[in-house]
């Protein structure tokens, strides 16, 4: 999880062409990534029944999944989930973070190749 958001900041900070924007990219997608962890977290705790009765706030079927994926996906939501010692599907995780630190990898390396670092 953490070699996967180092891959992708680093990424992030070779696309940017001065200091001072990497960091804010950088900074404002780790809250983005941060704010969609608590909105997923918040939808996928939800129970179905509450008090014998059906909770309105329960989301279930297609969009269930969604929210499921976007949080395995997302490196805050992989966070939330270790901290709470429940990895919900410990293999999709895995193959999420592996993917993306591959993919990330080859892709800072094409743009490092063709790229001026200062």
């Amino acid at each position: 999880m953490s070699l996967a958001t180092g891959c992708l900041f680093s990424v992030v900070a070779m696309l940017c062409g001065h200091r001072t924007r990497a960091v804010v990219v950088c900074m404002a997608l780790a809250f983005g990534m941060l704010f969609l962890c608590l909105h997923t977290n918040e939808i996928l705790v939800q129970a179905e029944y509450r008090d014998g009765a059906l909770n309105p706030r329960y989301v279930g079927g297609i969009r269930r999944e969604i929210c499921g994926i976007l949080h395995d996906l997302n490196p805050c939501g992989q966070a939330a989930q270790l901290s709470a010692w429940q990895v919900w599907h410990p293999l999709r995780v895995m193959l999420f973070d592996l993917f993306s630190t591959a993919g990330l990898s080859a892709l800072g390396c094409l743009i490092f190749r063709a790229k001026d670092i200062k």
